[in-house]
């Protein structure tokens, strides 16, 4: 719920819980919220902003496992790449034939 719908609802039931009109202001109130809440022109306002955040739900669920994949493919990527660099930096045999040595004589 945003902030300016938030404001509103709290407002209202601030002015409903405190009115000093008493029960019959709140009763009136009541049927008031009931009959435009009950319109089938609400309803339907209703109905299509819950269709319509579903499906930008959905959109921004599927953007973000992408960017996800994206960006998880992109450090396996770096992470391999520097993990054979660094392999490479400190194993100055790797990637060469393999020195024969005869035991007890240094290469």
């Amino acid at each position: 719920m945003g902030f300016k719908a938030g404001f509103v609802v709290g407002f209202g039931a601030g002015y409903v819980l405190g009115s000093r009109a008493g029960r019959e202001r709140y009763e009136q109130i009541r049927r008031a919220f009931g009959t435009v809440s009950s319109s089938p022109v609400v309803q339907r306002a209703v109905e299509r902003t819950t269709e319509a955040a579903g499906e930008q739900g959905k959109h921004a669920l599927s953007v973000v496992q992408e960017q996800v994949e994206k960006a998880g493919g992109a450090v396996k990527d770096r992470l391999t790449k520097n993990t054979s660099a660094h392999a490479a930096e400190t194993d100055p045999w790797r990637g060469s034939p393999v020195p024969d040595t005869v035991e007890g004589q240094l290469p």
